[in-house]
């Protein structure tokens, strides 16, 4: 019983802060793989999303499931319907210092009303011209 215990300390150790970076030019990629990554990877605690530098930060997962996870989703893109779509990514572990990890925190709490209150913004423009 000793040496399960260990094992299960030692797996927890090895979860990580990992960093996907997607070479895109729109977000729609980021926000699509936003929505469904989680079902690829089997353990993760948390999941960003940062706008800014086109990526995807993963708390509580290791190296190999989040690249399992973003090959079945990199290969179902590339096969579906008209030719498929591609794009290019880099998996890479982080180490994040607690401010960035704060900032993180607010900036995917608040994110979803940010995007909400920018296209209000830009109906209101619409509708005064």
């Amino acid at each position: 019983m000793k040496g399960s215990r260990f094992v299960k300390e030692k797996e927890d150790a090895t979860k990580d802060t990992i960093v996907v970076k997607l070479e895109v030019k729109e977000l729609g990629a980021l926000f699509a793989l936003h929505d469904v990554l989680p079902s690829y990877i089997e353990n993760y605690e948390k999941i960003y999303r940062n706008n800014e530098n086109k990526e995807l930060i993963i708390e509580g997962s290791t190296l190999a499931d989040v690249r399992k996870g973003m090959r079945k989703w990199g290969n179902g893109m590339a096969t579906g319907g008209h030719g498929g779509y591609r794009f290019n990514y880099n998996i890479s572990p982080k180490k994040i210092d607690p401010i960035e990890n704060a900032r993180n925190e607010i900036i995917s709490e608040y994110q979803d009303i940010i995007e909400e209150l920018k296209k209000e913004n830009r109906q209101l423009k619409k509708n005064i011209k």
